[in-house]
């Protein structure tokens, strides 16, 4: 097979994209990959793929954003979307386009390569790491006083207060003006809110993230009443997040589960993962 060079894909070009991750991943139709994740439909990511003639057959992606930590802004490198289409299996496709990631971030000097993966193996033979600590836990071990929950006016749907939020997070990965519109296309993410007290979660996305709270902000007794809201509707829900933050909501430690954040992979000698270094559900790609 004559493959022709990596190539960067544009984003007018990112059906392609989520043709061959939906296949890959097993989206089922009316489902598709771009729907939970349209940062890689933008041009705040960059593609690189690899084609057989006219058809793309391999692709990574890659997103250069900065996460605030107490050294302040640090840039970073995001990526996902790695796959292979079937017939083009076993020839070493995503690992030379892996390398090439690799090279562009090691070019910016970015301190980290972050992804998502279950084959902890193969991203291992190219540096990367499980890091990190994300919790889980079940929203019906909440321990909260409900009474008056039930009739909390919440609300349904992603507000310009939300993002504004957002944007004035001190951890995390860093959103800009610029964000907005991948931002607000994420069809399979629900946002719950209450106005007053402001605040707000973001329940699923997709495959990923189904039955899990993953973004909280606002009044404490606010993502209480929403949280609530939710698991009437759901006995199975979860929520996502820092350990602190849960016990701060009152989840007890015994009803807290702890995992791994992600793979990383450090562009220096000697750096090291620290505890600061988050990415939420929305950043993950």
């Amino acid at each position: 097979m004559a493959l022709l060079e990596i190539k960067e894909i544009a984003a007018r070009d990112a059906g392609a994209i989520d043709e061959l991750v939906s296949r890959a991943f097993q989206y089922q139709s009316p489902h598709h990959f771009l729907e939970d994740f349209p940062i890689w439909g933008t041009d705040r990511a960059l593609r690189l793929g690899i084609y057989e003639q006219s058809q793309l057959v391999s692709h990574v992606g890659i997103r250069f954003c900065e996460m605030q930590t107490s050294r302040g802004l640090e840039r970073i490198a995001l990526m996902g979307a790695v796959a292979t289409h079937e017939q083009h299996r076993g020839k070493g496709l995503s690992t030379t386009l892996l390398r090439e990631a690799i090279q562009r971030v090691e070019a910016r000097s970015c301190p980290w390569s972050i992804l998502w993966g279950s084959e902890h193996e193969f991203y291992g033979r190219l540096g990367f790491k499980l890091e990190g600590t994300q919790a889980r836990a079940l929203i019906s071990d909440l321990a909260i006083n409900t009474a008056g929950l039930q009739s909390s006016p919440v609300k349904v749907g992603l507000t310009d207060s939300i993002f504004q939020d957002f944007l004035r997070r001190k951890t995390g990965i860093q959103f800009t003006e610029a964000d907005r519109s991948w931002f607000f296309s994420h069809p399979t993410v629900e946002w719950h809110y209450l106005d007053e007290p402001f605040s707000y979660v973001a329940y699923q996305r997709g495959m990923d993230l189904k039955h899990m709270v993953h973004e909280m902000g606002g009044d404490l007794r606010g993502i209480q009443k929403i949280l609530y809201h939710i698991y009437l509707q759901c006995p199975i829900a979860q929520v996502m997040g820092q350990t602190d933050d849960l016990i701060k909501l009152g989840f007890p430690m015994k009803a807290i589960f702890e995992e791994n954040l992600c793979l990383a992979r450090p562009t220096f000698a000697g750096e090291k993962w620290k505890p600061e270094y988050w990415i939420s559900g929305l950043s993950a790609c």
